[in-house]
């Protein structure tokens, strides 16, 4: 379909030769910005680009052609580099090349230590392997990550090339997806750890199997959103969910006390990258908890910053971020535990971020039972665009390797460069590398190994300790007893010594009573681990803790811990929280999770003055009906606003009981000011569920009372749609007239044609005035069936009709999945007037069938103005103030840029971080080739046969919700919906390009570049 969208590229257009390191380059002094464009992108300049932290040396490691496209690393024990290579990423799909023998798993050696990579081997390559995203070293084997299988391929005879492919897990939903499996890592405890992104859905076993909990359970993934983090054994048996409802994270990161970290991808545009602590058990808040709806979607108590609203950080039950990085495509996350670097990035996490094209160190520190954290740049793109860091891992030496995919681009399912990769080496002495020796053969030689800041040397010093078993216990007992070893060393030993068989407990024992917090948090998720039976027992010995974090870690403990003593736990530990330690608050939840008519039986008790005031975050937090009473007071507190009350109008929402919380609701309105009853009232209409409505003969006079009150607002309209209103329609039809605001009239001729109204629309389609006609047809554009579409080709036949009203009708006939044929046929055989050739040829441009569109744009005479090839667009500058009216003028209908524009495709407000002038060019002339994630338009096919096409905001069991060009949104049953199609053609019409001059063009692109 995009045969020649790989050649628009300027990188394309380089001669291999440039790729070599045998160009002699420019003088050393020379900067980034005075460089040619070729040059720019020669491996011997590619540090000229990037700002480096002033601690840290960095140096190329390895370039094209050794490399290309790495997605994925992964350092071994001898320090050699496993490079996942993604040539082939979404290439099907784009247009772009395609290696038919496949994609390929590099190792990439410095054979003489002098930091450089000089020998290449190809580990793995076959026709399966496409855009492999996920790598871990394990010894002679090695697991890789491709949606929809998770392989393990085995080197058998020790010469670095794979000789056994086996299946681990399969089924995994989001095939050449970045949203589904990613990498796993091995874990402190010897178990492996790993995620996926909101597109994985499934995990089926190497039998094709759904796959079984540590209980031998089939894991239900209906109980849980989106994106997860799982943990299983090194058998791959034994899995367990720890966090969910994620977007889109890379990859988790443990340290040696077992905390897991990950970063969550929103590449939207709505600038809310989190860095995540993922407390075990925990809900991450992507999607409504109740519906599963976007954060887009209306909810009470909405947050009043769409960064925070993204993740429903207001809802109870979702679990605090650590930090908010702003927009961005997050990808490799670890944490650092070597003794190389400096004090500053010690200890701490280390990311990359591929869209604003940083390498990151956060240094961590506590904030009450949860974290935050401060940005410590290493490396930034801040001329080189092209820098996108995919991952970071840590080599036996202490250095970090880093893997840049070096793009003009980034997400999005597309790739612009399909030549280059690089390889980074952060270190304190660049110019050596060597390896490190250790003797697994000897318990002392391994515990040293398992000291090493390097994944492969843990994993195998880890399991020789596991295997020597009681010969390796002195060793490891000496060095967690002697407090004067680090402490992240000493959690290490304990996690071998808590599985050693019939002494584990008394390790563990040890670890609860150590004055180290974080040795006693190991301690308590050792419990969590190998003596589940025994938690409440273990925990009760921990009675008078008061590290925040200790306490946090007590009651994520308590998660499915049923029984009184577990109750008086919990209850003990509730008079420990200090009302404002969010993260706390979580932890008590999950602790409190499936048994909250037990853990609040004792707070109940108590006089309720003292349960509204002291325990009121624990009734917000919980879901029984017993909370009802105190949740109707604390909402009717007429001391507080109602902004001030929403949070517990929320909280209702997670009660269980229907028909107990739509009572309590209509409590509520009934106890209201009068002087605050309509907003009251109007906020609790949303809550109540439609099926009570229907047998409420108080909700139907609420009902009846707020629609008189809310006429032609959004409110009304939505109303209408939730309950399901019939007797509306005179109303509906006074808000057809042009002084409405479209959108209103969209909803109104929408509510109207769902509820039997045609008659009544075909009369403003037929109406007097000029201006009516068109204000009526402008409304019916996505409500075009059968009848509509025969009312609007009657008037473009009729050639008294005036012409812009023919025009109008002949652009809505070609935009409608009803018409298009219609109107494709009447150019065909040249039935339409030549006034009306242009108007009917943009209508059918907004079709999403690619072959509908070229068949209309034979119609169209070629432009005198032709726009350059991209490659000289690109030397280009432009007029900033004059690419803001452009903006305003051809692309404010469908993204916003800070408060201007409509929010219906991306938000572009930072567009300019991401993407380099290339890109912006590429995007505009071929916005199918790659489609934001979340942004692919579906088209809704009804019962009646009638269609429409939007994007998707919304979807639950009963309803979905589309947004259309404008923002406006448009709910509809999924009982009248016949079909669902994803569209592979871009909502962001074709030849955009087409409607500007080169000079408007240039300067639409000069504006977006400026957007950082």
């Amino acid at each position: 379909m995009y045969k020649n969208i790989y050649y628009i590229f300027l990188s394309t257009i380089l001669i291999l030769s440039h790729f070599q390191c045998n160009q002699s380059p420019r003088s050393e002094d020379i900067s980034f910005s005075s460089l040619d464009e070729e040059e720019k992108r020669w491996p011997e300049n590619a540090l000229k680009g990037i700002q480096l932290a002033d601690d840290v040396e960095v140096a190329l490691f390895a370039n094209e052609p050794m490399l290309i496209n790495p997605t994925n690393i992964d350092v071994d024990h001898r320090g050699r580099v496993y490079v996942c290579e993604a040539y082939n990423y979404r290439n099907r799909l784009t247009g772009n090349p395609v290696k038919t023998e496949g994609d390929r798993i590099l190792i990439l050696t410095d054979t003489d230590g002098d930091g450089q990579a000089d020998d290449q081997k190809v580990f793995y390559q076959d026709s399966s392997l496409q855009a492999p995203i996920g790598i871990m070293v394990l010894g002679h084997r090695v697991l890789v990550s491709q949606s929809p299988y998770v392989w393990l391929l085995t080197d058998e005879d020790g010469d670095d090339v794979a000789d056994k492919k086996e299946i681990i897990f399969q089924g995994i939903e989001g095939v050449q997806h970045d949203h589904g499996v990613h990498a796993f890592v091995f874990g402190p405890d010897g178990k492996f750890y790993f995620n996926f992104g909101n597109e994985g859905k499934q995990l089926l076993d190497k039998e094709g199997q759904p796959v079984k909990d540590k209980y031998g359970q089939v894991i239900d993934f209906k109980k849980y959103r989106h994106g997860m983090v799982f943990r299983c054994d090194q058998n791959f048996e034994n899995l367990e969910i720890l966090g969910h409802n994620f977007r889109n994270p890379y990859e988790v990161a443990i340290d040696s006390y077992g905390t897991m970290w990950q970063s969550d991808n929103d590449d939207d545009g709505n600038r809310g990258v989190r860095i995540n602590y993922v407390m075990d058990y925990g809900n991450y808040g992507f999607r409504d908890e109740i519906t599963g709806g976007s954060w887009r979607e209306y909810r009470t108590n909405m947050e009043d910053s769409i960064p925070y609203r993204h993740w429903h950080l207001n809802d109870p039950g979702v679990v605090p971020n650590v930090l908010q990085t702003g927009a961005g495509s997050p990808t490799g996350i670890l944490v650092y535990e070597g003794d190389m670097l400096s004090d500053k990035y010690r200890n701490q996490l280390i990311h990359c971020d591929a869209g604003p094209n940083v390498l990151r160190s956060y240094s961590i520190s506590n904030q009450g039972s949860g974290y935050t954290a401060a940005i410590n740049n290493i490396m930034v793109g801040e001329e080189d665009q092209w820098f996108r860091p995919s991952d970071v891992c840590v080599a036996p030496d202490g250095s970090l390797l880093v893997s840049d995919w070096y793009d003009p681009g980034v997400g999005g399912h597309q790739v612009g460069d399909l030549t280059r990769g690089r390889l980074y080496r952060v270190s304190t002495n660049t110019s050596s590398y060597k390896p490190v020796e250790v003797d697994w053969t000897q318990p002392a030689g391994a515990l040293l190994g398992l000291q090493s800041p390097n994944q492969s040397i843990r994993y195998h010093s880890w399991n020789s300790l596991h295997t020597m078993g009681n010969k390796a216990e002195a060793v490891l007992a000496s060095f967690f007893k002697d407090t004067s070893q680090p402490s992240r060393m000493r959690a290490r030993t304990l996690w071998l010594l808590a599985q050693m068989n019939g002494k584990g407990e008394s390790y563990i024992d040890m670890a609860l009573a150590d004055t180290d917090a974080n040795i006693r948090i190991t301690g308590i998720r050792a419990v969590r681990q190998f003596l589940p039976d025994l938690i409440v027992e273990k925990l009760m010995d921990l009675s008078s803790e008061a590290d925040s974090q200790v306490l946090r870690e007590m009651a994520v403990s308590l998660y499915n811990q049923s029984g009184d003593k577990a109750d008086a736990l919990w209850n003990s530990l509730v008079e420990k929280y200090d009302g404002s330690d969010r993260w706390f608050l979580e932890a008590l939840g999950i602790g409190g999770k499936h048994q909250w008519s037990s853990r609040m039986k004792s707070i109940y008790s108590k006089p309720e003055t003292e349960v509204l005031s002291k325990y009121k975050d624990l009734v917000w937090r919980s879901r029984t009906e017993n909370s009802l009473p105190y949740l109707i007071s604390l909402a009717s507190d007429r001391d507080q606003s109602v902004r001030e009350r929403l949070r517990y109008l929320r909280a209702i929402d997670f009660v269980e009981n229907e028909s107990a919380k739509n009572k309590a609701l209509l409590k509520i309105v009934g106890q209201a000011n009068p002087s605050e009853k309509d907003e009251l009232t109007t906020i609790i209409l949303r809550q109540i569920d439609p099926g009570f409505f229907k047998q409420s003969t108080q909700a139907q006079a609420m009902v009846n009372d707020m629609l008189i009150k809310m006429k032609g607002s959004k409110d009304y309209f939505d109303l209408i749609e939730r309950f399901d209103i019939k007797t509306e329609n005179s109303n509906l039809a006074s808000l057809l007239n042009p002084e409405q605001a479209l959108e209103l009239r969209q909803r109104a001729v929408h509510l109207l044609m769902k509820n039997n109204g045609f008659n009544i629309v075909k009369q403003h389609l037929n109406a007097k005035t000029i201006e009516e006609k068109i204000s009526t047809i402008e409304a019916v554009e996505r409500e075009v069936n059968g009848d509509v579409r025969d009312v609007l080709i009657s008037m473009v036949e009729n050639k008294n009709t005036d012409l812009a009203v023919r025009d109008k009708a002949v652009y809505t006939l070609g935009a409608s999945y009803a018409g298009r044929e219609w109107t494709l046929s009447a150019l065909e055989n040249n039935e339409l007037d030549s006034a009306l050739v242009l108007m009917a040829v943009q209508g059918l441009n907004n079709s999403r069938d690619r072959s509908i569109q070229l068949r209309a744009a034979k119609f169209l005479k070629q432009s005198d103005n032709q726009h350059p090839p991209i490659e000289e667009l690109v030397l280009k500058t432009g007029n900033r103030s004059e690419g803001k009216l452009v903006f305003e003028q051809h692309c404010g209908l469908c993204h916003q840029v800070g408060d201007m524009g409509n929010d219906f495709g991306p938000n572009l407000s930072q567009i300019g971080r991401k993407l380099p002038k290339l890109s912006q060019y590429t995007a505009i002339f071929y916005p199918s080739a790659g489609i934001s994630f979340g942004y692919e338009g579906q088209t809704l096919t009804f019962n009646d046969g009638n269609s429409t096409t939007g994007i998707v905001v919304s979807r639950t069991e009963n309803q979905i919700v589309l947004k259309f060009p404008g923002g406006s949104q448009q709910t509809y049953n999924m009982s009248d919906i016949k079909e669902i199609e994803e569209e592979t053609v871009s909502m962001m019409p074709s030849g955009l390009q087409n409607a500007m001059t080169t000079d408007k063009l240039v300067d639409l692109v000069e504006f977006l570049v400026a957007l950082k």
